[in-house]
């Protein structure tokens, strides 16, 4: 009895025990299902936030401003071949499809693309323009026969406004997406990737055998799902727990999202490059970086070599290893037709064909480095910088890029003529020059550097310089506005003076020659930048009514108002210089320099834009007059060089030299151009030149490339031209110039 109380005490215990480890067994199940199930709901979370949210930061795309063809446009045909191939056309057959154009000798028919500017959606169509005697005279789409006066292509893209993290990015839909790219994904990436959840065992096997089979690694065991899950979740480290993890986010994508949900992330997601410090992320990113055109308007050979780059872009980057690349890409094809998705004829074709990646006319962000500065500049003035940088607006600026190849070239060029004088200080000469509208103020080029390279310092927006001579129209502005009754033909002295100043001392301005020229007229004075003369008669009218021209017509930054403000002893940048001439170039109205035309959020919803203001700020009559008075500076005054340059050609223009000859400007405008340009050193030492021997070449070589047209209006209301005599007294050289209404030239000077 007593065993038997004993062994039941022993299964009483024992049960007691396995009931304990069962709990002890349960909880602990319970525990890891609870953490496991916390960590799935954690990835789950990660997977969400980032696939809802705004997975990318997509940079801002700064373009120029659309090109305007237009029956009477003056245009050579190749002209229009430079202009198709700076915005990524390719020459062909325009039937092959939009991006293509075809050119004979005066005729050129373009397939143009789908393109939506600020304004509406223009369809592609293909359109023959016709041109004959330099100038288009025919415009047709072809397919109605249909006649044009007018149509645009797309603007260039000029450069971007890139993340903090230098990823550049271009978002591709999925509906957008060329079936071929996703085949050439599918063979040679992953293969099951409609079928599987997220990872595929026959794909690691399959890739397995085909990697021993070759000898080398052909194909990888990861899915599409999983690459996307380890570019954008996980850190690249190898370790067991990160596969662990991808393998599990992968599965959980599957489960939350469609297999072309998956695919687009995929798509726009993958590293495909590197342009300098900035990394190329997404087939629509490199489709732009490797060939220039849209992801649509690749081939199927393009389209493989794109998608050959996903196992090594640095490995096979067909610009640095050609030949790699090309055995790549046709490995991607060979892929594609084994599983069907070439037949034999298509392969054949597509792997006969070259790389085709377009090394020469890619986007330089050295020559438009300095006008982005100022595009910058001005968006900030409305634009959070995060915006910019991260939500893929879409800017429109005034950037003229063929007027801006001209810019660049004419500067480097120049200079190295000049660094070649005899001339010992013309050494390590700089330079900054500007193109605008001479209506509109639109800025259509503009350069900070004789190189521009990228980060280079701006000069044109941030380098202040004396602006000598140039100053001087404004004081004769002045004199002109005043209710004194000056005109061209009023005589002041180029005399000696002294002015004494607040602290006691005399100043002596003196003439550059070293020579006074007694009584001159004002239009002899500032024809040949008289200082004596100029300085005589702002002392006349006061500096008062200069400081207040000045202004009154948008200069913003502080000056001093003494006596050597009249020589120019001010100093500002070239862009400000510009924007008083602007006043000038337009007829007394103050137009701001403007270089945005509008602003597109990614989905192409215009932004509200900043209101431009332009207000009269001098009467229209007295600036004719000024403007006449600057065409003699051409005609017979200090820039009578550009005279041979441009025959027939009116132009109004001033030289500007500093003390010692370390600056050297010339501002001038035609009809349609008004251009600055400044020369000197950063040391701020001589430069052996004047505004004539130097900036003024410099504006004449540019401004001949262009072609400005002529100031053949000057005249306005309450004015009349008068030809009168030149300096010399002869009319075989005269000139006609602009007066006031109400003023009488000498009848001496006046040519019958």
């Amino acid at each position: 009895m007593k065993k038997s109380r004993l062994k039941g005490k022993t299964r009483q215990k024992k049960s007691q025990k396995f009931s304990r480890l069962y709990v002890h067994a349960f909880l602990v199940s319970a525990v890891v299902f609870i953490g496991f199930a916390a960590y799935l709901g954690y990835l789950d979370q990660q997977i969400q936030a980032k696939f809802s949210g705004t997975p990318w930061s997509v940079p801002a795309r700064v373009y120029g401003r659309p090109v305007e063809i237009y029956i009477g446009k003056p245009l050579a045909s190749e002209t229009l071949q430079t202009i198709l191939t700076g915005v990524g056309y390719q020459r062909g057959n325009p039937d092959q499809g939009p991006g293509h154009y075809n050119r004979t000798v005066d005729t050129v028919t373009i397939h143009t693309r789908d393109y939506s500017f600020w304004d509406g959606h223009v369809a592609a169509q293909k359109i023959t323009v016709v041109i004959a005697s330099g100038k288009v005279s025919r415009i047709t789409v072809q397919d109605t026969g249909r006649s044009l006066a007018y149509f645009r292509l797309e603007p260039r893209l000029i450069g971007k406004i890139y993340p903090l993290h230098n990823e550049d990015r271009i978002l591709v839909p999925y509906d957008q997406v060329p079936q071929s790219l996703v085949d050439a994904l599918i063979a040679v990436e992953d293969r099951r990737f409609f079928s599987h959840a997220g990872i595929d065992p026959r794909g690691i096997a399959r890739a397995f055998i085909a990697n021993f089979r070759s000898g080398e690694f052909v194909q990888g065991g990861s899915t599409l799902t999983q690459q996307l899950v380890k570019n954008f979740f996980l850190s690249p480290e190898r370790t067991i727990r990160r596969k662990l993890n991808e393998m599990v986010m992968a599965m959980l994508i599957e489960i939350r999202y469609s297999k072309a949900e998956i695919l687009a992330a995929y798509i726009n997601e993958v590293y495909l490059g590197q342009d300098g410090a900035k990394g190329i992320h997404g087939f629509g990113t490199a489709a732009e970086f490797y060939f220039r055109r849209p992801l649509q308007e690749l081939t199927t050979a393009q389209l493989a070599l794109l998608a050959g780059l996903v196992k090594g872009a640095s490995f096979y980057n067909p610009v640095r290893n050609p030949q790699r690349a090309l055995q790549r890409r046709n490995l991607v094809l060979d892929e594609m037709h084994e599983i069907g998705f070439l037949d034999d004829r298509e392969l054949a074709a597509a792997q006969t064909e070259t790389l085709g990646v377009d090394t020469k006319n890619r986007i330089s962000h050295n020559s438009t480095g300095a006008f982005l500065d100022l595009v910058k500049n001005r968006l900030l003035q409305t634009y959070q910088l995060k915006d910019l940088q991260n939500e893929g607006l879409r800017i429109f600026t005034t950037l003229d890029p063929l007027v801006q190849k001209q810019l660049q070239g004419s500067v480097q060029k120049r200079l190295q003529i000049l660094e070649r004088s005899s001339n010992k200080h013309t050494r390590d000469l700089q330079a900054a020059a500007i193109i605008s509208s001479a209506d509109t103020g639109e800025v259509l080029a503009l350069t900070g550097s004789r190189r521009s390279a990228a980060g280079s310092f701006n000069r044109a927006l941030n380098s202040r310089r004396p602006i000598g001579s140039l100053i001087k129209p404004f004081v004769y502005l002045a004199a002109i506005s005043s209710s004194h009754g000056y005109h061209p033909h009023t005589y002041i002295d180029d005399r000696e003076i002294g002015i004494e100043l607040k602290q006691g001392e005399i100043w002596r301005p003196g003439n550059y020659s070293g020579e006074s020229h007694g009584r001159v007229t004002l239009l002899e004075a500032l024809a040949r930048s008289y200082n004596l003369a100029t300085v005589n008669l702002g002392m006349e009218i006061g500096l008062d009514q200069v400081a207040g021209l000045l202004r009154q017509i948008g200069l913003e930054r502080p000056f001093n108002r003494y006596p050597s403000l009249l020589l120019g002893a001010i100093e500002l940048t070239p862009v400000e210089v510009t924007q008083l001439y602007q006043v000038l170039a337009s007829g007394g109205f103050r137009t701001p320099l403007t270089v945005i035309s509008e602003v597109l959020t990614r989905n192409g919803k215009p932004l509200q834009r900043s209101q431009i203001h332009i207000q009269q700020v001098v009467k229209p009559r007295h600036v004719a007059v000024i403007n006449s008075m600057l065409t003699t500076v051409v005609e017979s005054g200090t820039a009578r060089a550009l005279k041979a340059t441009f025959p027939g050609t009116v132009i109004a223009g001033k030289t500007g030299t500093t003390n010692d000859l370390r600056d050297s400007w010339f501002a001038g405008f035609g009809a349609d151009y008004l251009g600055v340009v400044w020369v000197g050193k950063d040391d701020n030492s001589a430069t052996g030149l004047t505004g004539a021997s130097g900036a003024m070449q410099i504006w004449g070589d540019i401004m001949k490339s262009v072609g400005p047209g002529s100031l053949t209006s000057l005249s306005v209301e309450g004015t009349r031209r008068v030809r009168v005599r030149d300096f010399e007294g002869n009319c075989h050289n005269d000139h006609t110039i602009v007066f006031p209404d109400n003023a009488a030239p000498e009848p001496g000077l006046i040519c019958e």
